[in-house]
């Protein structure tokens, strides 16, 4: 997570939403945070779903649980930490 006060617009995150191939949210986010304010998560939720969050294999069990791939957005020459 970037510090308190960072000023940084770089698009880190991507959440994707869809429901039987049905997409329903494709957004791009500077933070997690931030994407889960929108989504109405908490920061532990939404960390929780990341790839390897975990508990991601809990919660999907549920037969209309939606599809959520949250993923890092990789730029050429540009180390991720």
């Amino acid at each position: 997570m970037r510090k308190n006060g960072s000023e940084s617009n770089k698009l880190c995150w991507r959440v994707v939403i869809s429901i039987d191939g049905n997409e329903l949210h494709n957004k791009e986010y500077t933070t997690l945070k931030i994407a889960g304010d929108e989504l109405g998560l908490t920061y532990s939720q939404i960390c929780d779903l990341k790839p390897n969050g975990r508990n991601k294999k809990k919660h999907t069990a549920f037969k209309f649980y939606p599809k959520i791939d949250i993923t890092r957005i990789e730029y050429e020459n540009q180390p991720i930490n």
